[in-house]
């Protein structure tokens, strides 16, 4: 469940748990502060710090709590796209997870989530699949919000998503591969229309 704004006041001693030497204590932090859902800077700022944490409990909870808050920042989303590469799997699952929740319009971030459909394991790959409908419906949305640049960037790397997805499929059949593929379809249709 969601904390919510109300434990707002609890913010400043959650920070300050970040720092601590608990491994537990750390990650239970992030976790709360996720669940808060303060997108202030000074959160976002330590939550960016969290996901370099030496401990991976610590790590993957702060990018999920990252995107629970919605941090989009010119720090957040690239430090989420190099947790992708995290040796830890549940991190990367964390990361590619939280950049589904966030508003993000970038071909960059589209294309390290769609290297990450290789994966081995069926987890990591259904959580990328899973974020990139997540963001081809957001592109969907905001379409008429985009430049022309973008709209050209966008559409070859949602292309070469939407035929990552379809090898996928062929791979592992599921209900969220399907939803981000119809997503990527619908927007790669609705970009070649704005051109």
């Amino acid at each position: 469940g969601s904390i919510g704004p109300v434990s707002t006041p609890a913010v400043p001693a959650l920070l300050q748990l970040l720092k601590d030497q608990d491994v537990t204590a750390r990650a239970a932090a992030a976790t709360a502060l996720g669940q808060i859902g303060s997108a202030k800077p000074d959160v976002a700022a330590a939550l960016f710090q969290a996901v370099r944490d030496a401990q991976p409990s610590v790590r993957s909870a702060a990018a999920s709590a990252l995107g629970a808050i919605g941090a989009v920042t010119h720090e957040v989303v690239p430090a989420l796209v190099r947790t992708l590469k995290d040796k830890d799997q549940g991190v990367r699952i964390a990361a590619v997870s939280a950049l589904g929740r966030i508003d993000v319009r970038s071909s960059a971030v589209i294309s390290a989530i769609t290297h990450m459909l290789a994966e081995r394991t069926y987890s990591a790959s259904e959580a990328a699949a899973s974020s990139l409908g997540h963001i081809a419906d957001g592109l969907v949305r905001s379409v008429d919000r985009l430049t022309t640049s973008e709209v050209k960037s966008l559409l070859e790397v949602l292309q070469a998503a939407q035929k990552a997805l379809e090898a996928r499929r062929a791979k592992y059949s599921s209900v969220d591969c399907e939803q981000a593929l119809s997503c990527t379809r619908r927007a790669v249709n609705l970009l070649n229309g704005t051109k």
